[in-house]
């Protein structure tokens, strides 16, 4: 058994205590410590409940072996056992209630901040799109031209390709080798007259936006500035009603006593 400092989280499970994300493979949950592979168990330690999907089981997970951090206030564990069950419904509806005010201040505080930011970064926008117009043109002139070229030095080599398929599977199969070497050879050379042929415009282009992405950056900063200051502000409510909620909430949910019949494993 991993030796380390052990933690209480929760996790929510499906009706027989199953993970509810299957990506990698699905683990089943029980009263024994389990090791659990790759990225290990996502358990909710101050938030993130519901970070990997909702499921009808709310579990009291016992854990060690801290692998690192997951999203939303959740952790990653190489270790857990399952200390209880309950279902989920209620303390889930209870918890999302609790943080609705604060979820709706950081929604109101992050409309105007867009907005703002948007705004502020319209004039730069055109201003930049309006630089790289040229070299954009340029561009894509020169893909057109290499894309006609290219597609020109296939067309023999598909044409034979196409008429060797044609008569039979056996026919197909005996003339496909050359003709594939055929064809091969021929989008190799287009393909490189075609990277040739936008090089140039390519450089262009670059060093044709290169002082308007500056000139777009540094018109952007202040709005940037006053989205992130609003941003954060209003992410530090949602956390702290957040955790004020999983606490008080959640946690209680799982130790209180048990009343009628207990979750379905």
């Amino acid at each position: 058994m991993n030796k380390g400092k052990r933690i209480r989280g929760l996790k929510l499970l499906r009706e027989d205590w199953s993970s509810i994300n299957s990506e990698h493979r699905r683990i089943h949950y029980g009263k024994k410590w389990q090791e659990i592979p790759g990225n290990g168990a996502y358990i909710a330690e101050s938030g993130g409940i519901s970070s990997g999907g909702t499921g009808p089981v709310l579990a009291l997970m016992e854990c060690r072996g801290r692998l690192g951090d997951g999203p939303d206030g959740a952790g990653r564990y190489r270790f857990v056992r399952l200390l209880r069950a309950v279902p989920s419904e209620k303390p889930l509806k209870a918890f999302n209630d609790a943080i609705a005010p604060a979820q709706k201040t950081f929604d109101d505080a992050y409309a105007p901040a867009q907005k703002t930011f948007n705004d502020a970064i319209a004039p730069a926008r055109k201003t930049f799109d309006d630089a790289i117009a040229p070299a954009r043109k340029t561009f894509d002139d020169a893909y057109a031209t290499a894309r006609k070229t290219f597609d020109d030095a296939i067309a023999p080599a598909r044409k034979t390709f196409n008429d060797a398929y044609a008569p039979a599977q056996k026919t197909f199969d005996d003339a496909i080798a050359p003709a594939q070497k055929t064809f091969d050879d021929a989008i190799a050379t287009a393909q490189k007259t075609f990277n040739d042929a936008i090089a140039p415009a390519r450089k262009t282009f670059n060093d044709a936006i290169a002082p308007a992405q500056k000139t777009f950056d540094d018109a952007i900063a202040p709005a940037r500035k006053t989205f992130d200051d609003a941003y954060a502000t209003a992410q530090k409510t949602f956390n702290d009603a957040s955790i004020s909620a999983f606490h008080r909430i959640l946690m209680a949910a799982v130790r209180a006593p048990r009343k009628g019949k207990r979750a379905r494993r």
